[in-house]
């Protein structure tokens, strides 16, 4: 976790232009760092209405479905920017 992490703030911060860098990374970290309380009460109440094993693995699956998401879209965007407009 801690190696994926570095690797993602390290990423953000490469692909960041010079002008926006420090704004990507205050982003970046509000997001990582503010939305960890959300997934943890999201978590918590699925475990009182599931058991945790169930609320862990479907919290799981909804982050690999999102993760997927997120990269098709990214892949879709980085294609139009090398194609451009028609």
């Amino acid at each position: 976790l801690t190696f994926a992490l570095a690797a993602a703030n390290n990423l953000v911060q490469c692909k960041a232009p010079d002008i926006y860098r420090g704004r990507f990374s205050a982003m970046y970290l509000a997001v990582m760092l503010g939305l960890v309380p959300v997934g943890q009460l999201i978590l918590g109440f699925a475990s009182e209405h599931f058991t945790a094993v169930v609320a862990v693995r479907a919290c799981a699956v909804i982050a690999m479905v999102l993760m997927v998401l997120f990269a098709f879209l990214f892949s879709i965007s980085k294609a139009e920017e090398t194609v451009g407009p028609d």
